[in-house]
């Protein structure tokens, strides 16, 4: 595979499973006992299983959006103003599928395919809502 597509894929492939943290179980079972997680700890208590789940969605959909914004700003410096992203000597190839980052990197985070591929990962598969 060529040396800048699979770092095209790679970047996006690391951020599309940035997801898989720990955040929706902190919701479930208590942020760890810290002075400074009092607050959050002594708000969570109040909540039941659904309404935990719902903050869980949100919290998801928050971080979604923090990766999204931040692939449209990245995508429109390279596209706009000449911005590289180069690794090890190797840049990192624009739009290789025509797409914006945060397109593919949403459709990588749902599971889908590449479009030089015909399967979806193993690892990326299930896409949102899957987060432990």
């Amino acid at each position: 595979m060529d040396p800048s597509l699979q770092l095209y894929k790679r970047t996006i492939d690391g951020l599309a499973q940035l997801h898989k943290g720990v955040h929706r179980r902190w919701i479930r079972e208590g942020w760890p006992d810290s002075p400074k997680n009092k607050g959050i700890n002594d708000l969570l208590s109040r909540l039941d299983a659904r309404e935990k789940e719902l903050l869980a969605d949100l919290l998801e959909h928050a971080h979604d959006g923090g990766i999204h914004c931040a692939l449209g700003y990245l995508n429109d410096q390279m596209a706009i103003d000449g911005m590289r992203i180069v690794q090890d000597g190797v840049e990192m190839a624009h739009q290789p599928f025509g797409a914006e980052l945060y397109y593919d990197w949403k459709s990588r985070r749902l599971g889908n395919a590449w479009p030089d591929e015909d399967e979806p990962d193993e690892e990326l598969e299930g896409g949102a809502g899957t987060s432990a």
